[in-house]
């Protein structure tokens, strides 16, 4: 039935895989994932553990409080405690504490902490990325001379000594998100530490390769990030789920006061081909079927006033993303800010961060979404009151966690330089080798065929720079004539350039180069998914996660990004057969694709049209159809007239019905923002309207009331 239709997403991996490489809150403390080491320390019970981990997840005065009811018998608990006071600036008792381990195992490491806090000027270099607001002129910390620079004030072609005045050596470099062509040349190798805080690690492989496999200490925010920087590069990697520079700060509850007119409210990147397990969980909300509510998905980013007012009155704000919740994320941040019910999916719950303000979350079972949801409504107002009757604690803890600029960045630059400290003395069993250690540099020039495919994906048009392209691809060929990457590229260059014959040779080469070519998915971009030539035609985000599973699994032949390639490659064959009328050729080529990625939903969609034509049996073309909306449901806008032929020949007009209603609330509650985001084809309209007067009376006049020009009501 299609009442069961509950499109379901997966993340890969879970908390409880992460939680399998610790034997208990201590060790996650030790190996620097803090917000795991503060769930499984409430999980055991273990005050001293939590204190420590809230202090390393950035809940300075929090954490404090629990060690002031603890024993304390751990000599890391010093640590902690000595780098909460020196971020509130009491550099004396920070000492004081450091003092008690002046004779054990960990005397070294305290008297390093000592003099990077009091004795020592120690130089640090910090480069901000245009997120962060200017660094004042006139920061001062104690103990640090510093040189801050913001993005957009240095050329990247330079070295840093060319940038910094002359003689000024740093002992530390910390980039906050800056990687890639946006540094200096060179950085990584100068004869200092280096400390990266790596941005979607898990997307920006090649980008960031070089200075991540270099870095003596990789800040994340959150238990996955963690998981796979520790797996993939090794080394001291630290979460921070503090950061939140990309966040506003400062608690303000005005949605607890605000009249709750929204049931469900969403905005941001919603439905893209790039994150489909988000686009699913959203496609499930959006479709809830009952008229009634009032849910509104904004497809894409609204302005700052417009944005805090929809959470102001909507009563729950879904928190979705594609690895497991975590405080860190800025919608949450914004939920509890304003005052909006967070609904959050599997993963770190708030309650293990925060304490009277995890009291307006609540969790969704996946199992059990609609259900959930129906309880969480019911009880808004339970939860509003909460809110202001806890508002005086909630705003401490919501400031004690997430810091204001300009104390924010002295916290991060403190815990990048604590961070240091550690990774000079690792614990035995908890920390990786480095990647570093046992692999050879990475050349410090993109291959100049990559560059030049990013310029002419940037103006395609432009005829100089698509000769050039392909000299630098064919030169590049010329010396790595078996890299599956620089091979996939170039078709797919040709493709676009609409070369199709020759595109279609070097897929080709690159199909039999799919199981044995040269391939390292930290190494070789496949550009970006951001692109919509590229990403109408590739699953990415599959793509992306097998390759951190294929990375983190020791996989070195990388045989999960290497079938979503091949993947690729037979849908392009495919689109090309298919376009040449060539059905039944097409069609075998889908299934080709399928064989080396069942979750392929792009070939799916052409797969679902391709039976069509084909005029295959009505029950194949309504199971493919459902199978493509299964893993990504956008796609019932453009597929629905072939989903409701097939459902009524087979006698399921039921059914039908109930796809017309689903694409009816998809298309009530949603803004797509942009005119063009998402077409609505003629065909659709066309064969959804015998169904509007069996439609919910009110979904029928909402319909109409969006579309007057398509939809008119007749009694």
């Amino acid at each position: 039935m299609i009442s069961d239709f509950r499109p379901r997403f997966q993340f890969r991996p879970s908390i409880s895989d992460i939680e399998q490489n610790y034997a208990s809150s201590r060790d996650a403390l030790l190996a620097g994932n803090y917000e795991l080491a503060a769930k499984l320390a409430r999980d055991e019970d273990d005050l001293e553990i939590l204190g420590c981990a809230l202090i390393g997840c950035g809940a300075i005065g929090r954490g404090l409080k629990y060690l002031e009811n603890s024993a304390n018998s751990h000599g890391d608990t010093a640590l902690f405690q000595a780098f909460a006071y020196w971020c509130l600036g009491d550099t004396d008792q920070a000492v004081h504490k450091l003092g008690s381990l002046a004779a054990g195992d960990l005397a070294v490491t305290a008297r390093q902490f000592i003099q990077l806090i009091s004795t020592d000027l120690t130089k640090v270099v910090i480069f901000y990325p245009p997120e962060f607001s200017p660094p004042p002129s006139d920061r001062s910390i104690p103990g640090l001379e510093l040189r801050e620079i913001y993005a957009v004030d240095f050329d990247p072609t330079q070295s840093l000594h060319e940038i910094l005045e002359e003689g000024f050596d740093p002992d530390v470099i910390i980039t906050l998100g800056l990687f890639g062509e946006k540094l200096p040349r060179g950085l990584t190798a100068l004869d200092c530490q280096f400390v990266i805080l790596a941005v979607d690690f898990d997307i920006y492989f090649a980008g960031q390769a070089e200075e991540l496999i270099r870095a003596d200490v990789i800040l994340s925010a959150c238990s996955y990030e963690h998981h796979g920087l520790t797996g993939i590069y090794g080394g001291r990697v630290a979460a921070f789920p503090g950061l939140s520079f990309d966040t506003e700060t400062g608690y303000e509850g005005s949605g607890w006061r605000t009249k709750k007119d929204i049931d469900i409210f969403f905005s941001g990147r919603a439905f893209y081909r790039h994150a489909v397990e988000k686009a699913r969980m959203l496609f499930r909300l959006a479709t809830i079927d009952d008229p009634e509510l009032n849910i509104l998905i904004h497809h894409g980013y609204l302005n700052a006033d417009d944005y805090r007012n929809y959470i102001e009155r909507a009563k729950i704000v879904p928190i979705i993303h594609r690895f497991p919740f975590t405080i860190t994320q800025g919608r949450f941040v914004s939920a509890l800010r304003f005052g909006s019910t967070a609904f959050t999916d599997d993963g770190i719950l708030p309650a293990v961060c925060l304490d009277i303000s995890a009291g307006v979350s609540r969790k969704f079972d996946q199992d059990r979404v609609e259900e959930d949801l129906e309880n969480i409504l019911g009880n808004s107002d339970a939860v509003c009151k909460f809110a202001l009757e806890n508002e005086t604690e909630i705003a401490k803890e919501l400031d004690d966690l997430f810091w204001s600029p300009p104390e924010r960045e002295e916290r991060i630059i403190k815990f990048a330089l604590f961070q240091t400290v550690l990774a000079g003395h690792p614990v035995p069993n908890q920390i990786q080798p480095r990647r570093a250690d046992s692999m050879p540099a990475i050349a410090t020039e993109h291959h100049q065929a990559e560059i030049s495919f990013a310029a002419f994906l940037d103006k395609p048009l432009d005829l100089e720079i698509r000769r050039q392209t392909r000299l630098d691809f064919e030169a590049g060929l010329s010396l790595k004539a078996n890299s599956l990457a620089l091979r996939f590229n170039f078709a797919r260059f040709l493709w676009i350039a609409e070369d199709r014959q020759t595109a279609l040779a070097q897929f080709k080469i690159a199909a039999d180069l799919c199981d044995s070519g040269a391939f390292d998915p930290l190494r070789d971009s496949l550009h970006s998914h951001l692109l919509q030539p590229l990403g109408d035609m590739m699953p990415y985000q599959e793509y992306y996660l097998r390759s951190v599973t294929d990375l983190l699994g020791k996989d070195s032949k990388c045989s999960g990004a290497r079938a979503v390639i091949a993947s690729t490659i037979a849908t392009y064959q495919a689109v090309d057969k298919l376009q040449n009328n060539l059905l039944e050729d097409g069609i075998e080529s889908l299934h080709q694709a399928l064989v080396h990625f069942e979750d392929n939903f792009i070939a799916l969609r052409l797969l679902t049209k391709a039976y069509a034509a084909a005029e295959r049996p009505p029950n194949d073309i309504a199971a493919m159809f459902r199978q493509t909306l299964m893993l990504y449901p956008p796609f019932i806008t453009e597929l629905l007239p072939i989903g409701l032929m097939a459902e009524r020949n087979i006698g399921r007009d039921s059914d039908a019905l109930e796809w017309v209603k689903k694409w009816a609330y998809l298309m009530v509650r949603v803004d797509w923002g942009e005119a063009n985001a998402h077409p609505i084809p003629d065909q659709t309209w066309e064969h959804a309207q015998h169904y509007f007067h069996r439609l919910p009376p009110k979904l029928y006049k909402q319909l109409a009331d969006k579309f007057p020009d398509k939809v008119q009501i007749t009694q």
